[in-house]
C-alpha cells in the first residue's frame, strides 16, 4: 500500500499520445512506481507496464479522462503499453518512488 508522498525521478517524465491500437514508451527500470495521468478530458486510455514491450488492452488498468493515479510496478518493469478506447489522448509518465 502506497501511503507516502510520491518522489518523481527528474527529468524521465514523457507525455505520449496514445491512439486505439496498443503502443508501448520505454520508461527504463528501477522505480518501483509510475504516476499516469490521461490528459485528456473525454476518452479513455488503458496501460499495463511489463519487461519489453507488450499489448494494452481493455482488461489493463483504466485511466478515466483527466484522471491521475499511483500504481506499484514490479522494478524490472521498464515499458508501459497503452491504448485508447477513443481519440488520441495524452498520458503523462512519471516514473519514481513512494514513500511508506
Amino acid at each position: 500500500m502506497i501511503i507516502g508522498p510520491f518522489m518523481p525521478r527528474y527529468g524521465a517524465g514523457q507525455t505520449v499520445a496514445t491512439s486505439t491500437s496498443s503502443g508501448s514508451t520505454t520508461i527504463g527500470a528501477g522505480n518501483k512506481v509510475l504516476r499516469l495521468q490521461n490528459l485528456d478530458g473525454t476518452n479513455i486510455i488503458y496501460v499495463r507496464t511489463s519487461q519489453g514491450a507488450s499489448t494494452a488492452t481493455t482488461a489493463d488498468i483504466l485511466l478515466r479522462p483527466n484522471q491521475g493515479i499511483l500504481i506499484q510496478k514490479d522494478m524490472d518493469h521498464d515499458t508501459v503499453s497503452h491504448i485508447a478506447a477513443a481519440g488520441t489522448p495524452n498520458l503523462r509518465i512519471e516514473p519514481g518512488e513512494a514513500g511508506v
